[in-house]
């Protein structure tokens, strides 16, 4: 047992492209070893998919998801 104090919780930045938090949660629970950059391919490609499927911009239906 360590008798080091527990590790303060940092604050998530935005994403860099299109400065949501939101987009960055979603970005980190996809990533798999450390590849931030892949997982941004992957959640962009299927973003783009989505707005093809669906027909409505990206950030909508990315809210809409975040509210179910």
């Amino acid at each position: 047992m360590s008798r080091r104090r527990r590790a303060e919780r940092r604050e998530l930045l935005p994403d860099p492209i299109s400065n949501s938090t939101l987009v960055e949660q979603v970005v980190n629970c996809v990533m798999w070893n450390g590849k931030k950059k892949t997982a941004h391919k992957v959640f962009y490609t299927s973003l783009g998919m989505g707005e093809a499927r669906g027909g409505e911009e990206a950030d909508k239906l990315l809210k809409r998801g975040e509210e179910k």
